[in-house]
């Protein structure tokens, strides 16, 4: 396609929008049987299945220049899919979408402070009209917070950072490398907080933490 960059990043970024509502229904349906830790691992796993015919391909996806930085990533990503599923869990799917928009302001944020990007007059106006459907959504003052709220707020800022982190590791790694590394990283380190909560899925349940690995990889 013979877009421009920005025309074709914008799509990209609405995808990933459109698949991350579809895994939040499927995160609702799958927390009434399982904890979030396990539906984290089995859809890491279902993740690095989907993509084992990369390696098998081009062995080259391994070399990369961040080794310890993908580790990191892979906890933070660990603790703020943890988080978004404690919080879906618990609160109005909604309300957990709403919180979700803080990240792009934090990454705009975060892309002044620490990649000295200056955003244009649109970005901040696209800010505030974000932070405004937030605050028509969640109706703060008219409404109790339930503290499982603050598990989706955790949520957002964690991936707000992973963002600014993805921004800087992928000046020199290939997408490729990118997610090939983090599921490889991410299996392990889920694996063992997920043994504390082991439930064997049924069949129904493995059909849908297998999208879910799908949805992740396309995401990434």
């Amino acid at each position: 396609m013979n877009l421009p960059p920005i025309y074709f990043a914008t799509i990209l970024a609405v995808l990933v929008s459109f698949l991350g509502a579809l895994d939040g229904i499927i995160v609702r349906i799958l927390t009434n049987e399982l904890h979030p830790f396990l539906i984290v691992f089995y859809r890491s796993v279902f993740g690095l299945i989907i993509i084992i015919p990369i390696f098998i391909n081009n062995r080259k996806v391994f070399n990369s220049s961040y080794k310890y930085l993908h580790f990191l990533r892979a906890f933070l990503k660990i603790c703020a899919l943890t988080s978004f599923f404690l919080a879906i869990q618990s609160v109005v799917l909604s309300d957990v979408t709403a919180i979700t928009f803080i990240t792009p302001i934090l990454i705009i944020l975060g892309s002044i402070c620490f990649l000295k990007e200056l955003p244009n007059r649109k970005h901040l106006v696209s800010a505030f009209i974000g932070f405004l459907g937030i605050l028509i959504i969640l109706k703060p003052g008219q409404n109790v917070v339930p503290f499982a709220i603050y598990w989706a707020v955790l949520g957002a800022i964690l991936s707000a950072v992973i963002q600014l982190i993805l921004k800087k590791m992928s000046s020199k790694d290939s997408s490729k490398t990118l997610v090939a590394w983090n599921l490889l990283c991410t299996v392990p380190i889920a694996f063992i907080p997920a043994c504390f909560f082991w439930v064997i899925p049924t069949f129904s349940m493995l059909i849908l933490l297998s999208l879910q690995g799908l949805i992740g990889v396309l995401n990434m």
